[in-house]
């Protein structure tokens, strides 16, 4: 499974993008070790640091052995 997060109109073709329809303040909803690959970007910096961190645990989590997340960051308040 490849996950886009925080996806807004800008869907993947061959991706599971999700936008607010899943909250990265929370426990995301997968199983542990289940997702191959992450994908964010211009997502973390709207998120308090605590809240980032926890995104972070939870992105490694979720991820496969091997999984990938590619998260990238802009202009942040952190």
């Amino acid at each position: 499974m490849r996950l886009h997060l925080g996806c807004g109109p800008h869907k993947l073709p061959g991706w599971e993008n999700h936008d607010a329809d899943i909250d990265l303040r929370k426990r995301l909803p997968y199983a542990d070790g289940s997702v191959e690959f992450i994908f964010t970007e211009h997502v973390v910096e709207h998120l308090k640091i605590r809240e980032a961190w926890n995104f972070f645990e939870e992105c490694r989590r979720i991820l496969k052995v091997g999984g990938k997340a590619c998260i990238i960051i802009g202009n942040t308040n952190l």
